[in-house]
């Protein structure tokens, strides 16, 4: 009667110790492209950090010059509106209207 070879050897099986060495290069080889790639993706990790910093300072500032700009064309609203008060409730209603026009369903 033929013997049937275990097509899923146990660890203990014949087939583990010659697989063992092959097993063994795969990992080494795996680990060498994996350290490879590390090194080559920390520089690049650390560019990307730093371009994002100056990034992030650079929006900080921009919107700190945007806030000024703001309530400097706040002051100068306001400034309008208390040298000519009938003007500017007269473009107030003129704005409201143009406005209801336009939203209208007519």
């Amino acid at each position: 009667m033929p013997t049937t070879q275990n097509p899923y050897p146990d660890a203990d099986g014949p087939t583990s110790t010659a697989a063992a060495p092959t097993v063994g290069r795969l990992a080494e080889s795996a680990h060498k492209v994996v350290d490879e790639l590390a090194g080559k993706a920390g520089p690049a990790v650390e560019r990307l950090r730093a371009s994002m910093t100056g990034a992030v300072d650079s929006m900080g500032h921009k919107v700190d010059e945007l806030a000024g700009t703001r309530d400097e064309w706040m002051e100068s609203c306001r400034q309008t509106v208390r040298e000519h008060p009938v003007a500017a409730i007269a473009a107030a209603l003129a704005a409201g209207y143009l406005l209801a026009r336009l939203t209208s369903d007519r």
